[in-house]
């Protein structure tokens, strides 16, 4: 993954406290909330922020699921929507840069595992919203080639609309569906605020741009087919194989 440069989200060459980046966080919400509006598809579209204190782990909302699934809930996507018709969906909104060596972007793996609950037990589809920071705020490293920065570059630019970053990702349901062949979704173990963690990857591939609201609309009226999710498959690179059972990683 590139530098990020802005000051806003380092200090000292480290990231800020997650709290502070976290309030940092909801402007791309709130951007991504105004560009869905504007499909004219929803009767409400908001932030997911229970009222309840029993609805949020660790500082982060949940949200409960049917009969006895998770009895301590999944972790929720950044935005609730309900369409004209009454259905209900989710949107994750995520403010990061592509990486530099593979063509993929992601999650960590607690989000993934939530957003995946949420979608396959309450049979409401997740749209991922993923939107790179500007050129000029990534530091890619000296020693990289000048070929491969190109490449980078023109991945990234791909999605740029009127000379700025736009949004783009796809359903939950399509990113998750197993490439036997690039191995993804493919979960890597990374730090993060000095912690190691494990993130999950799509392909950028697999993603559209989303800043065009005729395009957005038309992946929104496609809904229905993204109720249902593929099989669980994550290829683990630290466990040098492919994760077919959830609970490998939920722990149960």
């Amino acid at each position: 993954m590139p530098w990020i440069s802005r000051d806003r989200y380092q200090e000292e060459n480290k990231q800020k406290d997650k709290i502070e980046t976290k309030k940092l966080s909801e402007e791309p919400v709130d951007k991504a909330i105004s560009l869905l509006e504007k499909t004219g598809k929803f009767n409400i579209l908001d932030k997911y922020e229970p009222k309840e204190n029993k609805y949020y782990r660790n500082g982060a909302p949940i949200v409960k699921l049917p009969g006895r699934k998770l009895k301590h809930g999944a972790l929720a996507p950044d935005i609730r929507g309900e369409l004209k018709n009454g259905s209900k969906i989710w949107v994750e909104v995520k403010d990061k840069s592509q990486r530099i060596f593979y063509p993929d972007t992601g999650c960590d793996i607690h989000q993934f595992i939530g957003f995946w609950t949420v979608n396959k037990f309450l049979e409401e589809p997740v749209l991922m919203m993923f939107k790179d920071p500007p050129l000029d705020d990534i530091e890619l490293p000296n020693y990289l080639k000048e070929s491969k920065k190109r490449q980078y570059l023109k991945r990234v630019r791909n999605f740029y609309v009127n000379g700025e970053p736009g949004f783009y990702g796809n359903w939950l349901s399509t990113l998750c569906d197993f490439d036997e062949d690039n191995k993804y979704p493919h979960c890597w173990k990374q730090w993060s605020r000095n912690i190691p963690m494990k993130i999950v990857y799509f392909e950028i591939r697999k993603m559209v741009s989303l800043e065009d609201v005729e395009n957005l609309t038309k992946i929104l009226k496609d809904f229905k087919s993204h109720k249902s999710l593929p099989q669980f498959k994550v290829y683990d690179d630290e466990e040098s194989k492919t994760i077919s059972d959830i609970s490998f990683y939920r722990g149960d």
